[in-house]
């Protein structure tokens, strides 16, 4: 796309000044994590959803969503149940689907077990479809978008302005997934998906503002796969085998990775522009269907 030595001479450098960045970045990063110490207040947090993907546990003396009585350290120095002045010996816990304790509640699954189920396959589905509109979107939104605008700074500058659009949705998936729960948050996610996708390439023929508004929309919607997806690799098989279980469902973009560029190839060649971008919608319109099967009651 570009001819002038100017520009061409300084790419290897912009490789070097963008590692050294990253080194600096990384290493400062590195430095600043450690070990909790002795005397660090750590809080006790408590996830607030409505549909939680995972199971209540019962106390072993209430019934199911009766108050159950946790005992604090006063209680048992005085087990006369006198009360010191201003010392509260219990608190009374609701345990309910609205307060849920992931630490307590996970149900944990290895690998082996994670294959025997359904959800495996639906979230490893849900996140190939959507997987295939984010390759798209990183590697066409420009060249696309040179079709109409001819200024490399402007849409290089939409690129930019996504980026910090993205690091502030993500923060909003995850207050999302507090207040909607985990399932919900997924098929709000690629529900947007798919309507975003389905408008953006007439954006690009309206105006460059509304082309460059919308490339940083469908960024802030595409980048909940990072925050939901592993969250619900953990609500659905717990921590211990995490790590494995989520690569399992993330082997999706292998895939997608080495399967797309034929497509898309094949797609802009034989059909053009809109149905490539088409085909990002009806891809996460199938995630949608896929998700509506998703275990809520776990």
């Amino acid at each position: 796309y570009f001819t002038q030595p100017e520009v061409l001479n300084r790419i290897p450098t912009l490789f070097l000044v963008l590692g050294g960045l990253t080194v600096g970045l990384q290493m400062i990063g590195v430095l600043l994590l450690r070990n909790p110490e002795e005397g660090d207040e750590i809080e006790t947090l408590e996830m607030n959803e409505s549909s939680p993907i995972i199971p209540e546990k019962k106390s072993p003396d209430s019934k199911y969503g009766e108050p159950a009585v946790i005992e604090t350290e006063s209680s048992f120095a005085h087990p006369t149940g006198a009360p010191e002045p201003h010392k509260g010996t219990s608190v009374s816990a609701n345990v309910s689907s609205e307060k849920v304790s992931m630490a307590d509640e996970l149900v944990e699954k290895t690998p082996l077990e994670a294959l025997k189920t359904l959800d495996l396959y639906i979230l490893w589905l849900a996140l190939a479809f959507n997987h295939y509109g984010y390759i798209i979107k990183n590697n066409y939104y420009k060249e696309f978008g040179q079709l109409v605008i001819d200024n490399d700074h402007f849409l290089t500058t939409t690129g930019t302005v996504a980026t910090i659009g993205v690091s502030l949705a993500r923060i909003l998936w995850g207050i999302a997934t507090d207040w909607l729960g985990t399932k919900a948050t997924l098929l709000v996610f690629t529900a947007c998906t798919t309507v975003a996708t389905v408008f953006w390439y007439f954006t690009l023929f309206i105006s460059p503002a509304l082309y460059m508004f919308w490339v940083i929309l469908i960024s802030v919607v595409f980048t909940g796969a990072f925050i939901l997806f592993p969250l619900a690799a953990l609500r659905c098989y717990g921590e211990k085998h995490y790590a494995t279980n989520y690569g399992l469902i993330l082997s999706s973009q292998i895939v997608l990775n080495i399967i797309s560029p034929p497509i898309t190839k094949l797609l802009l060649i034989n059909f053009g522009w809109f149905w490539l971008f088409f085909s990002i919608s009806i891809c996460n319109f199938l995630g949608t269907l896929a998700l509506l099967f998703l275990k809520e009651d776990r």
